[in-house]
């Protein structure tokens, strides 16, 4: 059809008239959320219940110190230094 200067039909374009697509996202949408809101109900309530049993215990509340991510920053740039040092006087 292209060779008599005719141009190309338009495509079939087929609408669902009893489905709607926006109306089951919106429901999967609900649906995620609840589940979302339900997980987070739970996990409170795992926090309270272990929080009631260490409340007493202040040697399980204390913060966490770090894994000594400081000390090799500290160990590099030390390093670094004494490099440039050593490289200004030679």
């Amino acid at each position: 059809m292209i060779w008599t200067g005719q141009g190309r039909p338009r495509r079939f374009e087929h609408r669902m008239i009893y489905a709607d697509d926006r109306k089951r996202m919106t429901e999967k949408l609900k649906k995620r959320t609840e589940k979302k809101d339900a997980k987070s109900v739970e996990d409170k309530r795992k926090h309270d219940f272990h929080a009631s049993f260490t409340s007493g215990n202040a040697h399980l509340n204390r913060k966490k110190t770090g894994n000594g991510t400081n000390f090799l920053f500290i160990a590099i740039v030390l390093t670094a230094i004494l490099l440039a040092v050593l490289y200004v006087l030679s």
